[in-house]
């Protein structure tokens, strides 16, 4: 499932043309159980490996809100906020690009040599916000593939789709 496909089941099914649908502020932690715990929206926003390892720094220890803008001046770029009790904790700076019905963050790919072969991984990140209920939806497609000898190869690919819920508190 790609990540525009994932976009329009999650309830986007029009073209963005600006970044507004996924401007706002949200909780930052998923509304679904994942893996072990909960995803955290700053560690997905700010991390370079998927949906499987948190964000660099460690920021996310704290923080209840994730403040999302796209500020006029800054064409292209997200503005994001972890914030705790209203306050600002860090802030960072996100290119994006405007794919149809979603915000496409960017990807990291990686190649490995194991001791008997090889890994490869690819993460693309996406965001949308669902038009039923304001709820911010985050796209993270991976793909894995290996060869290792003596086992074979081995590989898997897949969309997961993070829903975090809105605030009322305004960007």
């Amino acid at each position: 499932m790609d990540l525009r496909r994932a976009a329009r089941e999650s309830g986007v099914k029009v073209r963005f043309q600006d970044p507004s649908p996924v401007v706002g502020t949200f909780e930052n932690i998923s509304a679904q159980h994942f893996g072990s715990g909960y995803a955290k929206l700053w560690d997905q926003l700010r991390s370079t490996n998927g949906p499987f390892k948190p964000g660099g720094g460690g920021a996310s220890g704290y923080g209840d809100e994730v403040r999302i803008s796209s500020p006029p001046a800054r064409r292209g770029f997200l503005e994001i906020a972890l914030l705790t009790q209203g306050q600002i904790r860090q802030t960072a700076r996100m290119p994006y690009a405007i794919r149809g019905n979603y915000l496409y963050l960017g990807s990291h790919s990686d190649f490995e040599w194991l001791p008997l072969g090889y890994a490869w991984c690819r993460f693309d990140l996406g965001i949308t916000g669902n038009g039923g209920n304001g709820d911010l939806v985050v796209l993270s497609r991976f793909e894995f593939q290996g060869i290792a000898m003596l086992v074979g190869n081995d590989g898997d690919c897949s969309t997961i789709k993070m829903r975090f819920p809105r605030t009322a508190r305004k960007p």
